[in-house]
């Protein structure tokens, strides 16, 4: 049986959302739906009201925890729908965290502002 996938685009960016998130990823994609996988941001409410106020209503955000994230990536591909999503996490051993469960399958990178510090193993 063959299991058809979400299309996805994986971000790291430490900003995490942003206008380029918004404007340059979900509007020519067509995405209608965001990841932000992030433990601290996952339990605070204060911020995910912050991010939640740069995202147009059009366009669905969840909040997760690294832990949650494969789970939920599961449910969105398991089912499948063809729904373009965008994940976003801030570090990328936080990416290589859910590649190693076998959800993020793809070998392209493109990473954000972390691809120029000194300590990103993608530099």
């Amino acid at each position: 049986m063959s299991v058809t996938y979400s299309p996805l685009l994986a971000r790291i960016d430490d900003r995490l959302i942003h206008g380029q998130v918004v404007v340059g990823c979900c509007g020519p994609l067509g995405a209608r739906r965001i990841l932000l996988v992030d433990d601290p941001v996952a339990s605070d409410p204060f911020q995910q009201k912050l991010y939640r106020g740069g995202v147009p209503p059009e366009v669905a955000i969840e909040f997760l925890t690294v832990a949650d994230a494969g789970f939920r990536l599961e449910e969105l591909f398991g089912n499948g729908a063809l729904e373009t999503v965008v994940l976003v996490v801030a570090r990328a051993r936080v990416m290589e965290e859910l590649r190693s469960t076998g959800v993020c399958r793809s070998e392209e990178r493109r990473v954000g502002k972390e691809c120029r510090s000194r300590w990103s193993p993608y530099h």
